[in-house]
């Protein structure tokens, strides 16, 4: 699991912002999403990866047969109508027994 603390939230949209690789609105998001994903204190599923590029990017994962922690799905889905959510299940997985959820949020 990615284990965000302030360093590495700052890095990131500082990076993302120098290099040009989202909308500001995005940045911003990205760094509230993380840090809420920082503080969840259910730890059904894991944060394998995210990235500021094309959007926002988390891959989380978890354990089979289990789908994506209502909590998750809820704060993705609650995001501001002017941004578009897309959450695809696929059959790639970190490890045998998981369940892998690419999580894509872009700004319309």
């Amino acid at each position: 699991m990615i284990d965000y603390d302030e360093d590495d939230r700052v890095f990131m949209v500082e990076s993302a912002m120098k290099n040009n690789l989202g909308d500001p609105d995005e940045i911003k998001l990205f760094e509230e999403l993380s840090l809420a994903i920082e503080l969840d204190k259910n730890k059904e599923y894991n944060v394998i990866d995210a990235e500021i590029c094309n959007g926002i990017n988390f891959n989380i994962t978890t354990q089979y047969p289990d789908g994506l922690p209502d909590n998750i799905g809820t704060m993705f889905f609650n995001i501001d109508n002017n941004f578009d959510v897309k959450i695809l299940e696929t059959n790639a997985c970190a490890d045998v027994g998981q369940r892998l959820f690419k999580i894509n949020v872009k700004k319309t």
